[in-house]
């Protein structure tokens, strides 16, 4: 068990996690058919090439001898898995209350967490870089934003 605590290192952990991401993305890439018979390349190759290359560049780390023996454990550290619960917590807020509500919200406390000072500062860049997002991908770019449901089941009534 000691050996396994002295090998298994916080970058360790990653390299494992992107491994198994990467094997997984190039197994998911290489199942993707073509339509066309005379397709030599094929749309997987792309997805599948990048699992490959990740995929040894991980397994290259994970093998990779240490280089200090005062390197700590593994140590779960809550704080680096805030960003993530924001992140989850923006996707799945998405259908329920719209990207036009969400984003800001998503946005200010992401910038607050980040460091930024007061609360007047990241509520403002939320709302400018929510306001470029929209401007660029719903009028530019002409991208289905995603709405809340309240707000489709009002246009559905009028």
């Amino acid at each position: 068990m000691r050996k396994l605590q002295l090998w298994l290192s916080a970058d360790r952990v990653a390299a494992l996690l992107f491994l198994c991401l990467f094997a997984a993305y190039g197994l998911m890439g290489s199942r993707i058919r073509s339509a066309l018979a005379v397709d030599v390349v094929g749309p997987g190759f792309f997805p599948t090439m990048v699992g490959i290359f990740g995929a040894c560049l991980a397994l290259f780390f994970v093998l990779q001898p240490r280089k200090k023996k005062e390197e700590t454990v593994f140590e779960l550290d809550l704080v680096a898995l805030a960003p993530i619960g924001m992140l989850l917590l923006y996707v799945l807020s998405l259908p329920v209350v719209g990207f036009r509500v969400a984003t800001p919200i998503f946005l200010a406390v992401a910038f607050k967490f980040l460091g930024c000072p007061g609360w007047l500062r990241p509520v403002i860049y939320a709302v400018l870089a929510t306001a470029v997002a929209v401007f660029l991908f719903a009028y530019l770019l002409e991208v289905r934003l995603p709405t809340s449901h309240i707000q489709s089941w009002w246009t559905s009534r009028g």
